[in-house]
């Protein structure tokens, strides 16, 4: 297992520049159905004949309704009209219910398009909604109430409200018996009996997500997710015990939905970052094993629905798309051929050979530089020493928890790390967020070996500095000789989310020194502190500047 720290480096930065191209012959994504905005919802009919979707996000919202098998549209829903939060299907296949985010119910007949009805008005914040098995009953979920809505008598009841300071809800869903209720929110689960509308037991899982699903014909519920930064855990209870069969914690980005396949062997959870992607896993009902994973785009999935043959996959996407992947494809890990080289420092860490950027840097909300990503090395045809290494042909290989990097070539472009490596060097960096992967990072070696990359460590040059009429020596001295340790040291990062910063790191015999442009606003003073640090720092940058452009190749 690797440390936590380690764990909790995220590797966007590298997806994010380096357009990844599918290496598979027989891709999982079998089509992709372009929508006018991010896809929140998708449902397949009981029979297999349908497919509708519903989204919306900046006044593009609705529903569309596609025939199977070609996908052919049949018909487009409450176009622009309101964005929509969920669609379901009844059980019989007779009806379809939509829920906007303007807390509207609507309902058509299938097959009718031309007609709806308007069921409810008014629902505050909107979650969910769900059918009875028996297609008399809906359930609307919203932060602050699940409410039951009865179909024959057009009454509807609120069955659970949140208290002033409790979590929202976020679904609520039919028991397989009929005859109760689950409620997922406030940090519980609570079972409610139907006729008598009351709460009979409570279950406290550890998750506080975004989703639950309960398996057909079970009493087996996948419950949990977790937001893009924080914890992340997708549980199994057996609700008929109260007992929790399994938590799944490692994942990479958010966990936003999940899903019971119909034949309940396996189930799916979905979800990702905005810039990076969506994420799709596929896990056994039995042991919780990951079966499969696969990403899209550069935003989250928000929906799944299997087909009712368990066959295929339907994902509603952030990108606009309703993407359909064939289940038994998704195996194993994702390998993606990428199309730039990557030069970083292979390094040993809790006994694993991995893949870091040249040097620490600033990164959003942190106090001291760090690593933003970290790669460990799963495959490389050549034993690798330990060093500054240029991938030259690499894949990622991806699961739902972490990015691992094979290696196909490589050139080693600096000294063997060592004691020796480590006690002399000297970085110059600039780094900005938003846009950091359009800073730079440069590292000089004692040996006149130098390397110059993005901050997500796209290679930008490299070689050796006599070649250039630079030399180590003389650079250092420059540092040295403008005033460098008489830069205060603190603060190292304005502990911003949004920054530029420049620094300077030098590593003289072990001895390390670092020195930045970044200031924190004195409230008392009504300046930044300390005086004249910025100031400092940006006489010395500048007198390096000639030589930065000459290292990145701006003669």
């Amino acid at each position: 297992m690797w440390p936590t720290d380690i764990r909790s480096i995220v590797v966007i930065a590298v997806l994010l520049i380096l357009n990844p191209t599918a290496g598979s012959s027989q891709p999982a994504l079998i089509s992709k159905i372009q929508c006018p905005d991010r896809v929140k919802s998708v449902a397949f009919s009981p029979d297999g004949k349908l497919l509708v979707a519903g989204y919306g996000w900046n006044d593009e919202g609705g529903v569309k309704v596609w025939k199977l098998p070609d996908y052919s549209l049949v018909a487009t829903l409450i176009k622009g009209d309101d964005n929509v939060k969920a669609v379901v299907f009844s059980s019989d296949g007779k009806h379809l219910a939509v829920l906007t985010w303007a807390g509207k119910v609507l309902s058509w007949n299938v097959g009718d398009w031309t007609k709806s009805k308007t069921l409810l008005t008014q629902i505050e914040d909107p979650e969910g909604i769900a059918f009875s098995k028996d297609s008399t009953k809906l359930l609307i979920t919203s932060e602050r109430r699940v409410t039951l809505y009865d179909l024959k008598t057009a009454r509807s009841s609120t069955l659970l409200k949140a208290g002033e300071n409790d979590e929202a809800f976020v679904s609520a869903l039919f028991a397989n018996d009929g005859k109760s209720i689950i409620a997922y929110g406030n940090g519980t689960l609570q079972i409610i009996d139907l006729e008598s509308q009351s709460v009979v037991r409570t279950v406290k899982p550890v998750s506080r997500g975004f989703f639950a699903a309960i398996e057909q014909n079970s009493d087996r519920i996948v419950l949990g997710g977790g937001a893009i930064f924080g914890e992340k855990v997708v549980q199994t209870w057996d609700l008929k015990s109260s007992t929790r069969l399994h938590d799944i914690t490692e994942f990479r980005s958010g966990v936003f939905t999940g899903t019971f396949s119909h034949s309940g062997n396996i189930f799916a959870v979905a979800g990702g970052d905005y810039g990076s992607g969506g994420d799709l896993s596929l896990w056994k009902t039995i042991d919780r094993s990951e079966i499969g994973y696969i990403s899209f785009g550069e935003f989250p999935i928000q929906s799944l629905a299997f087909s009712p043959d368990d066959k295929v996959l339907a994902a509603g996407s952030d990108d606009g798309y309703v993407l359909l992947y064939s289940v038994e494809r998704i195996r194993g890990p994702e390998i993606k051929k990428q199309d730039r080289s990557l030069c970083g420092e292979i390094r040993r860490i809790s006994d694993r050979l991995v893949l870091t950027p040249i040097s620490e840097l600033p990164r959003p909300m942190q106090s001291q530089l760090g690593y933003p990503w970290m790669l460990e090395i799963s495959r490389s045809p050549s034993p690798l020493g330990i060093g500054v290494t240029k991938l030259d042909e690499w894949y990622l290989e991806s699961n739902s928890a972490n990015d691992k990097v094979r290696i196909g070539s490589s050139t080693k472009l600096g000294p063997e790390m060592s004691i020796t490596f480590e006690k002399n060097f000297i970085v110059i960096g600039d780094v900005q967020n938003p846009g950091w992967d359009e800073g730079l990072l440069i590292k000089l070696f004692a040996d006149d070996r130098y390397v110059v990359t993005r901050n997500n460590g796209e290679c930008v040059a490299f070689g050796s500095l006599t070649r250039l009429n630079l030399s180590y020596s003389r650079i250092r001295a420059e540092i040295f000789d403008a005033g460098f340790l008489g830069i205060p040291r603190e603060p190292v990062t304005t502990s911003a989310a949004h920054y530029r910063t420049r620094f300077i790191v030098t590593a003289t015999e072990g001895v390390i020194e670092t020195r930045t442009d970044a200031e924190e606003f004195d409230p008392e003073r009504k300046t930044n502190s300390p005086a004249g640090k910025h100031e400092a720092f940006s006489e010395i940058f500048s007198k390096l500047e000639p030589t930065i452009n000459k290292l990145r190749g701006q003669h």
